[in-house]
C-alpha cells in the first residue's frame, strides 16, 4: 500500500448527509418478493435457478422456490424479475475507512454492489458505524473491522500503533478484543518476539489475526499464525527466480523480478496446504503508478472524476513525480510486474488457495465500490472464470469474515443482501458492475435508488478526517 501520506488525502471525501430520503429505504421489516428471478445462489453443486422467487422478511430470506410453488404475502412489496439475475450482495475483503469520518461515504460501496466490507484499520467510530448499519440507521455494508493496526517500533507509518516489546502486543490485542473490533491486524516492523506474543493473545481471545507479514517473521510462520495475508508483495523474495538480477526498491514488491516457475508452485502449495487467505488487492498495485495515458484514463472514470479536484490533483502530481524518474527500461519492468501479478494469482488460484476479493480503497485511483468490479476482471483475467470469480466477491469473503452461516450465498436463513442484475454474470464478470436493484439487511433499492445514493451526496473538502 502507499504512504499514509496519500491515503491521508482521501479525507476531501468527507461527506454531508444525504439531501433528500430514499423512500424503499424506509420499509425498514416490510416484506419484499423478487419474482420470476433467475437466481445464482452460490451454494455447492447449483448454478442457476430459472424462473425462481425469493421472499424476505425481516431482514431475512424466508423463501427460495419455483415461481409456481411460492405464495406472495398480501402487502409484500413485489419486484419483477423478468429476464433478470439474482446474485448475493458483494464483498470487498480490505478497505479502509478510517480517512472517512463521515459515514454517508458508505453509500458509495451499496451504490455499486458491495453489501459488507472488511475494514483494516479501526477507529471507535468505526465500531459506531457497524452498530447502526445493523440496526438500519446507517445505509452502508456490512462492517467487520480490526482495530488500529499493531506495528513495531518504529512504526512503518506514523498512524500505526507501535508496541516495542511481547507484553506491549499482549496488551493491546487485549484492549482491542475489549473495545469490541472483530479481528486483528499486525504490520511490517513488529518484531518476532511481539509478533508471537500478538498471535497467542489473540488465539485466546477468539480473535483472527490478518495482515502483512512483518519482516523479522519467515513465511512459513505467518501461513502457520495468521488467518490472511493481505496484498502479494510479501511474496516477492518466495516467487522470484534464483540468481536473477534485483529489480530497484520501488518495483521489489510490485513483484517486477522475473518469475521462478518452480517456486511460485512450491509457494502455492505451501499456502494451500496451510489454509491460511490470501487477498490479492490486484488493483491497488495495478494503479499505483502509470502513464500519463494511463492516469487520465484512470481519471475520467465515473466513479473517480466526480471526487474533488483537491484529491485527483494531488493524485496526479504524485504520479507524475514517480513518472518522471522513470526511463524505458523502468516501464517495461511495471508492466511485467502487472503481468506477473496476474501469473502468481492464476498459480494460487488453481493450487486451491482461499482467495478473496479486496480492493485496498481508498488509495490512487482505486475508488470505493467501483474498484471491486476491476479487482473482479483481475481475477478473470488471471484465468478464474466468471463463476470463480464472483464466487471469491461472495462465498470466499463470507467464510474470510467467519460469516458464512449469515451471508455469501441465497439461501433462507440468511442475511438478505442481493444484487440483481440485467444480464448473466457467468457469461461477463463485467455484468456484475451494473445492477438494477439491490436488497441491503431487508431494504429493497431500485436502480433509480442506487443512482440516487451517489447523485445526492454533498463532497465536502473542509471535512477532513483527524
Amino acid at each position: 500500500m502507499v504512504g499514509r501520506l496519500i491515503l491521508t488525502l482521501i479525507a476531501l471525501l468527507g461527506l454531508s448527509a444525504c439531501a433528500g430520503g430514499i423512500s424503499r429505504t424506509e420499509e425498514m421489516g416490510a416484506d419484499i418478493a423478487i419474482v420470476g428471478v433467475t437466481i445464482i445462489p452460490m451454494t455447492e453443486g447449483t448454478t442457476t435457478l430459472a424462473d425462481h422467487t425469493v421472499l424476505i422478511r425481516a431482514g431475512r430470506i424466508s423463501a427460495v422456490g419455483p415461481r409456481d410453488r411460492v405464495v406472495v404475502p398480501a402487502g409484500a412489496h413485489v419486484v419483477q424479475g423478468g429476464n433478470r439475475y439474482l446474485v448475493p450482495g458483494l464483498a470487498d475483503a480490505h478497505v479502509h475507512l478510517e480517512y472517512l469520518p463521515d459515514p454517508n461515504v458508505l453509500k458509495l460501496f451499496v451504490a455499486n454492489g458491495v453489501t459488507s466490507v472488511r475494514s483494516m484499520d479501526g477507529r471507535p467510530y468505526i465500531l459506531d458505524w457497524r452498530r447502526g448499519v445493523n440496526a438500519g440507521i446507517i445505509v452502508g455494508p456490512r462492517i467487520v473491522t480490526a482495530g488500529p493496526i499493531i506495528d513495531g517500533s518504529p512504526p512503518a507509518r506514523a498512524d500505526n500503533l507501535s508496541v516495542a516489546s511481547a507484553a506491549e502486543a499482549r496488551a493491546e490485542v487485549a484492549r482491542q478484543a475489549a473495545a469490541g473490533y472483530d479481528f486483528i491486524k499486525l504490520y511490517t516492523n513488529l518484531s518476532a518476539e511481539a509478533y508471537a506474543a500478538a498471535i497467542n493473545e489473540a488465539r485466546q481471545r477468539g480473535l483472527r489475526v490478518a495482515g502483512h507479514i512483518p519482516k523479522a517473521v519467515p513465511l512459513e510462520t505467518a501461513m502457520g499464525s495468521q488467518w490472511s495475508i493481505e496484498h502479494l508483495g510479501d511474496f516477492a523474495s518466495a516467487v522470484a527466480a534464483p540468481g536473477g538480477p534485483a529489480p530497484p526498491a520501488w518495483a521489489r514488491r510490485t513483484l517486477a523480478a522475473p518469475l521462478g516457475e518452480s517456486r511460485v508452485a512450491a509457494l502455492s502449495r505451501q499456502l494451500a496446504s496451510s489454509q491460511v487467505w490470501v487477498v490479492p488487492t490486484m488493483i491497488q498495485q495495478d494503479r499505483w503508478l502509470g502513464s500519463a495515458a494511463e492516469v487520465e484514463r484512470w481519471a475520467s472514470e465515473p466513479a473517480i472524476r466526480n471526487l474533488p479536484e483537491a484529491v485527483l490533483g494531488q493524485w496526479r502530481r504524485v504520479n507524475g513525480r514517480f513518472a518522471a524518474r522513470m526511463d524505458a527500461d523502468d516501464w517495461t519492468m511495471l508492466a511485467q510486474a502487472r503481468s506477473n501479478r496476474l501469473v502468481v494469482l492464476g498459480a494460487l488460484h488453481r493450487a486451491g488457495v482461499k482467495l478473496a476479493v479486496g480492493t485496498d480503497t481508498p488509495n490512487p485511483f482505486v475508488a470505493m465500490g467501483a474498484s471491486i468490479h476491476h479487482e473482479l476482471a483481475s481475477f478473470v483475467a488471471a484465468g478464474l472464470s466468471p463463476q470463480e470469480a464472483l464466487k471469491a466477491a461472495t462465498v470466499a469473503p463470507a467464510r474470510l469474515f467467519g460469516l458464512e452461516e449469515e451471508q455469501g450465498t441465497i439461501e433462507v436463513g440468511k442475511r438478505a443482501d442481493l444484487l440483481l442484475l440485467a444480464r448473466n454474470p457467468l457469461d461477463d464478470i463485467g455484468h456484475v458492475a451494473v445492477p438494477v436493484g439491490l436488497v441491503l439487511n431487508g431494504r429493497w433499492f431500485s436502480d433509480t435508488d442506487l443512482k440516487a445514493l451517489v447523485r445526492d451526496l454533498t463532497l465536502r473538502p473542509d471535512h477532513l478526517a483527524k
